[in-house]
């Protein structure tokens, strides 16, 4: 799906439930800045990965949730200043994604690879 008409995410299966009365799977299309459920505190994870998790758990860090509330400002922001808020986001991303890889293998990091493991149900596995 996601090659034929955007971004694909799972849904989150708690509003999926509360808007049709069925707990089912459910898929979307959605950019990647826009994958954090606000209501159920959920980081929709792509649905064309092959991955074991549908989403990860934010309730325990309420900083991403109020990220994903701050960005329409952000976005409005970029554009102002002439750049695109899907670049913008990208390189956020790249920039932490690749922070997040390298801290799983520094020895002396605790913080890091202790909250990926949090959010993925205590294994982020590799």
């Amino acid at each position: 799906g996601g090659a034929v008409a955007g971004p694909v995410a799972f849904g989150c299966r708690l509003c999926t439930a509360r808007r049709t009365g069925t707990a089912g799977r459910s898929v979307l299309y959605a950019p990647r800045w826009d994958r954090v459920c606000v209501r159920h505190g959920r980081w929709l994870l792509d649905a064309d990965a092959d991955q074991p998790h549908e989403h990860l758990d934010l309730r325990r860090l309420p900083e991403v949730v109020a990220a994903q509330r701050r960005w329409a400002g952000v976005a409005r922001r970029a554009v102002r200043a002439g750049a695109e808020p899907e670049r913008v986001f990208a390189l956020a991303q790249a920039v932490v994604a690749r922070w997040w890889e390298q801290a799983l293998h520094w020895e002396r990091e605790k913080v890091w690879p202790w909250r990926l493991h949090q959010v993925a149900g205590g294994d982020a596995g590799g």
